[in-house]
């Protein structure tokens, strides 16, 4: 995944659910997830990925998610193409209402992509963000 603007150049990885019907996380602060049961980049639907904003006391690839603006271009590389995105829109949600199956939405319709990360405040008694930070895009090239 490349985001010029903030000279990302991140590896996707393919992740899914864990037991207890959790989305998977990557393991690193480099790496971005791409969702197995989201459309798959370049097919119709919508392509969903997401990435910590810091991992480990470190910045982590999603951590400017929040800054982009709308028309920021965002690169997928894919079966050796690659496919660009322009930003739609840049919002967040309350971490307790953020409706995933409603993020996630079908694997039909325009190429979308939706990028997904956590903002807001820390709160270290729950060790977790209050906030999501949701991107999304639709492809241009």
């Amino acid at each position: 995944m490349l985001i010029p603007r903030f000279g990302v150049d991140a590896q996707v990885l393919t992740l899914g659910v864990d037991a207890a019907g959790e989305m998977e996380v990557p393991r690193t602060a480099s790496q971005v997830a791409w969702y197995n049961f989201s459309a798959l980049p370049g097919r119709p639907g919508n392509a969903v990925m997401a990435a910590h904003v810091d991992y480990g006391g470190v910045l982590a690839v999603f951590y400017n998610l929040v800054n982009l603006r709308t028309s920021d271009v965002i690169s997928v590389i894919a079966g050796g193409k690659t496919l660009s995105y322009s930003v739609q829109q840049v919002y967040s949600v309350p971490s307790d209402h953020a409706d995933l199956n409603g993020i996630i939405g079908a694997r039909e319709g325009p190429e979308t992509l939706t990028l997904i990360t956590c903002g807001g405040t820390f709160d270290r008694s729950v060790r977790a963000y209050d906030r999501r930070v949701i991107v999304v895009a639709h492809r241009v090239g």
